[in-house]
């Protein structure tokens, strides 16, 4: 007897699921918070850091700053309607992970209240491009705006 071709069917091919994409974490540098967020923030990612007034935000957002900025990947920090950058930086000199030869070149400080008060916060967003440039990969962070 013959077998009939059109009812034997090959086993479809099992396909490989494809490789998940590898999500790199950025050190917070601060103790223990990697280990809760399983290693850091992911990078590319867009966080929030909210909280109180005086509850250590601007701290915990230049500690990450300092962690992660290089001279090639230099971090920016706007800060708008928040406390100077003169007076934060005052601050933060108290900090080990402060460090005074990053300043400039791996972490810059950008005050924008100037273009707040003249123009309105859709001038913010006019400037802050300009402010990036010649660094084309940077982080940016914000101040809270103040009540």
């Amino acid at each position: 007897m013959k077998k009939d071709k059109t009812l034997a069917r090959k086993a479809p091919k099992k396909m490989n699921p494809p490789e998940k994409v590898k999500i790199r974490q950025l050190p917070t540098g601060v103790r223990g918070l990697d280990d809760i967020m399983g290693g850091g923030l992911p990078e590319f990612s867009f966080n929030i850091i909210a909280g109180s007034p005086g509850c250590g935000k601007t701290t915990l957002a230049h500690q990450i700053i300092f962690a992660n900025a290089t001279a090639q990947k230099p971090a920016l920090y706007f800060t708008v309607l928040g406390e100077p950058a003169i007076k934060m930086l005052r601050y933060q000199q108290q900090y080990s992970f402060f460090d005074p030869a990053k300043l400039g070149k791996a972490v810059r400080f950008i005050n924008l209240s100037h273009v707040v008060l003249e123009n309105d916060l859709g001038g913010v967003m006019e400037e802050s491009p300009e402010k990036c440039r010649p660094p084309t990969r940077a982080w940016w962070w914000w101040t809270p705006f103040a009540p």
